[in-house]
């Protein structure tokens, strides 16, 4: 990818670091990776090619969910909203082509973890700490 040498992991700056690998339920072949302190990757093609991380897109990716209720719907947990409110979660209803992030009324905005409730397709959870 052309930002992997941006991309970091304590401890060493170029060791780089697979948090999560979600395939969609209802879209074959369409893979979602997040790179802790990297980037949001997405394959269409079972992992043959990578699309890079999406201009705005969250770097400090930590968990990826996929509503199998939602087609095309993507949670991210991410790290980002540490540094700068706002940026913690993404919401994608267009399967990662882009996303926005409706993390309002969050006491923290360091996320590490996501799920989706299986039942109700507008349910959706968090865990966050106040930093890493």
């Amino acid at each position: 990818m052309p930002s992997a040498p941006t991309w970091s992991f304590p401890p060493r700056p170029s060791t780089s670091h697979v948090r999560w690998i979600t395939p969609d339920p209802l879209v074959e072949g369409r893979l979602f990776t997040a790179i802790e302190d990297g980037a949001l990757l997405r394959s269409l093609d079972s992992g043959e090619h990578w699309e890079d991380r999406k201009p705005g897109g969250p770097l400090d990716t930590h968990t990826l969910v996929m509503h199998p209720l939602a087609p095309n719907r993507l949670y991210v947990a991410a790290g980002d909203g540490f540094l700068q409110a706002g940026n913690s979660f993404m919401q994608s209803e267009d399967g990662g082509q882009t996303g926005y992030q409706p993390d309002e009324g969050l006491q923290h905005h360091y996320l590490w973890g996501a799920a989706a409730d299986p039942a109700n397709r507008d349910l959706s959870l968090a865990r966050s700490s106040a930093g890493p």
